[in-house]
């Protein structure tokens, strides 16, 4: 069969025309299993591919698929159903299906729209690939597909949920030449070129309220083997020059086990690659030896996801560090030489303008090279956001609104929504239009490459500070 694979625009995730190109890997895994599978498989990456409608159009024409699958988180839905809706126009009896976090926690929602006849729920390697199985029969008996989603004479149905694939490595290496790689592919934050995104385990042992990963992977971590991840690895150098690699995982340093051997491992092989981790890591899962070690395989950043600055709300969020841990953690980390990133949410339940505040002192006390502030997006499927919309705290349901950068869709019984814009203008202006932290930042340039990261972080403040208004 043919299947066509489509990886919608993240333009609403990050508010541009042109965001950061990450590899997505999701697509890359069910689509090296479809191939494995003896498919044809087609993967459409929108943004890489600055894909317009005609040319999809005609791709489609060409092509012929027999099956078409997309991804969606919540913010890209919307990109979603602009090409599903598009193929189903051309081509009325291909089966779509959607996958990805917002399927996951939505299933019954996005089987009601019109241009999607299936939803697959959680982990979708075996279920997209059984789901081929019974559209190529004669039976299609999609009841006993597990991690299925769908509409059947007017009725919404969802099958048994799919059990997690107990040992990830059976899990084949991602086929990177289902993309126009390594052209068009630049993370944010890249410096050296060509990068690649590798995901090295599944899963989180957090419990955070403003999460929805473990809907997706539960909060069971699976790890890859050390030696699986090391095959990919040779692969990107050898096949693609890759120099840089980002590592996808919610919570890489969860095994500390792992990680010290994952690093003897990369200094044996005396790689010229360098590693940064995309979703930061937990404060409360390093110490002095594992950041040693990391430093040692040219990991040139590490960021912590800090929240807030007050200990009720984040008692609220079942953040689980204390706020002692977040200090020595960075502690570690300026001692070890990284440049430091902290990630702050303004707006969490049970935070109010006072609160926020205590967030931007800590923050400074902090004093990370780099931070981020951003206003919750309550993603369906959190507790933060059951928790506001029980409250009739959630403004917009418009999910093209929900951008990680996008003006705030709730509000709270302290913090309405124009103080959370205030208070976000204000955070970045205190903590940067000093004289101390822009002299900190001109001493520390040593390369053009270093000048040009001080830029663009720099016009991502100004994006901030200038925001407009939601109307």
């Amino acid at each position: 069969m043919k299947l066509l694979l489509i990886n919608p625009s993240q333009e609403k995730v990050y508010g541009c025309d042109m965001p950061p190109l990450y590899h997505p890997l999701g697509l890359l895994y069910v689509g090296t299993m479809a191939q494995e599978a003896g498919h044809l498989v087609r993967l459409v990456d929108i943004d890489s591919e600055k894909m317009d409608e005609s040319g999809f159009t005609k791709l489609l024409s060409a092509f012929q698929p027999d099956a078409v699958g997309l991804t969606a988180t919540t913010p890209t839905l919307g990109n979603a159903v602009k090409w599903a809706t598009l193929v189903k126009h051309l081509c009325p009896s291909v089966p779509i299906i959607l996958g990805g976090i917002h399927a996951t926690t939505a299933p019954e929602a996005v089987s009601a729209l019109p241009c999607f006849d299936f939803a697959a729920i959680g982990e979708g390697e075996r279920t997209l690939l059984l789901w081929l199985d019974c559209i190529a029969s004669d039976s299609k008996i999609f009841n006993e597909v597990a991690g299925l989603a769908y509409r059947q004479d007017g009725r919404f149905i969802r099958t048994l949920p799919r059990p997690l694939e107990p040992a990830i490595d059976t899990f084949p290496v991602p086929d990177r030449k289902l993309l126009k790689f390594p052209l068009s592919f630049a993370p944010a934050n890249a410096v050296h070129m060509p990068v690649a995104t590798i995901m090295t385990s599944r899963g989180c042992p957090g419990d955070c309220t403003f999460c929805c990963t473990k809907h997706l992977f539960t909060r069971k971590v699976r790890l890859r083997s050390v030696d699986n991840i090391l095959s990919e690895i040779d692969m990107l150098v050898r096949d693609f020059g890759v120099r840089e690699i980002h590592i996808a995982d919610d919570t890489f340093t969860a095994n500390r086990k792992r990680v010290m051997e994952f690093c003897e491992q990369v200094r044996a092989r005396h790689y010229d690659v360098h590693f940064e981790f995309m979703n930061g890591i937990r404060a409360d899962f390093v110490d002095d030896p594992m950041l040693k070690a990391l430093r040692s395989i040219q990991v040139r950043n590490v960021g912590f996801g800090v929240e807030s600055g007050n200990e009720e709300v984040l008692r609220l969020a079942k953040k689980g560090i204390s706020m002692d841990k977040v200090r020595k953690a960075f502690s570690l980390a300026k001692a070890n030489g990284f440049e430091t990133w902290g990630f702050f949410i303004i707006g969490l339940p049970g935070d109010n303008s006072k609160r926020v505040r205590e967030t931007v002192r800590f923050a400074k006390e902090l004093d990370p090279d780099f931070a981020k502030f951003y206003i919750l997006k309550p993603y369906p499927g959190s507790e933060a956001y059951a928790w506001l919309q029980e409250r009739g705290l959630i403004d917009c349901t418009d999910y093209d609104a929900y951008g990680i950068y996008s003006p705030p869709v709730h509000h709270l019984p302290e913090m309405d929504v124009r103080e959370m814009e205030r208070l976000l203008k204000w955070a970045y202006r205190t903590y940067y239009l000093n004289p101390r932290k822009i002299l900190q930042h001109l001493l520390r340039l040593r390369s053009f490459t270093q000048f040009r990261l001080m830029v663009r972080n720099g016009l991502f403040v100004l994006k901030n500070l200038f925001r407009k208004k939601k109307v």
